[in-house]
Parts: structure tokens; sequence; C-alpha cells
């Protein structure tokens, strides 16, 4: 059998002794963040994340598509050598033809424009709120308190959540299931 202690922690401790403290005694507590843990350890670390994978998915969208194009502009061209080079010409312009629509179908596959585009979005959200309330100005002007930042931001970071997990869900359940006849 065990005990569960709830303890009000004083903040002026530092983290590391607010933590040492709970860990040391097995308290069970909920940890309240400070503005500039939370700016640290939540925000800029969500905004981060969001700039990475958006720089990212650019990237390989760009390349992809930049492959893509380039490809699908030399069969026509590939097209006009056929009657004098017969058999080379025509492997690599069947072999371009499998590129591209591999191409095209890893970039519907994974949604790297999609992707790009919803991560910057959120990334430039979370900005946007940070200097809203960093300034006091917009909504934080007359009662810009720290809780209602908190509350702003956690609801921009679980709408996306949420959208991921419904997005995620409803793809495995459009995968058809083979049943044995």
């Amino acid at each position: 059998m065990f005990s569960l202690s709830l303890l009000t922690i004083p903040l002026s401790l530092t983290r590391k002794q607010r933590l040492s403290l709970v860990l040391g005694n097995h308290y069970l507590y909920t940890i309240i963040m400070t503005e500039n843990e939370y700016f640290e350890q939540r925000l800029t670390d969500q905004i981060d994340w969001f700039d990475r994978k958006s720089s990212a998915n650019k990237k390989m969208f760009m390349r992809l598509r930049a492959t893509e194009i380039g490809l699908a502009l030399t069969i026509p061209f590939l097209a006009g050598y056929v009657p004098m080079f017969n058999e080379p010409i025509t492997l690599v312009i069947g072999l371009s033809s499998i590129l591209v629509a591999g191409i095209a179908s890893i970039l519907t596959l994974y949604k790297f424009q999609e992707n790009w585009i919803e991560y910057r979005t959120l990334s430039e959200a979370l900005k946007y709120e940070k200097f809203l309330y960093l300034t006091k100005a917009g909504i934080y002007k007359n009662s810009g308190t720290f809780p209602d930042f908190v509350e702003r931001i956690e609801g921009i970071l679980s709408k996306e959540n949420a959208k991921w997990s419904a997005q995620n869900t409803s793809e495995k359940q459009e995968e058809p299931v083979n049943l044995p006849e």
C-alpha cells in the first residue's frame, strides 16, 4: 500500500530544488511553471520544432517537385530521338516515366507541401501570440494575464494534436482489410 501526499512548493525555490524536494520525499504535486520556464521549455521548443519541420518538408517538396518537373520535361525531348537511337532512348523514356509517377506518388503520400504550409502556419501563430503577449497588445492589452496566454497557446497546440489524431485515425480506417474467403 502506498499513500500520496500533496505539498505546496514555494516558487521562490529553483526548479531543481523543487524537483529534488518532490522526488526526495515522493510527493505528488502539480509543477507550476514560471513565465520564463514556460517560454523556454514549452513555447520556444514548440516554435523551433514547427520551424524545423516546416523547413525540412519545404526542402523535400522542392527537391522532389524539381526532379519530377525535370524528368517530365526530358520525356518529350527524348521521344524525338527514338527514330535515331531506338532501344536506348525508349529505355530512358520508360525509366523517366516510372520515376515521374513514383515521385508524384511519394509527394501525394507524404504530403510534404501540406505539412510545410501547416507547420509554418502553426509556427507563425505561436510567434504571433508570443509577441502580442510580450508587447501587451491585442487581447492582452487590458487583462493580458499569463494564464490567459498559456490557455491560448495550449489551445493552438491542442487543435493541432486533435487534427493530427483525427487525420491518422481516418487514414487507418481507410486501409482495406483483406478477409480470407
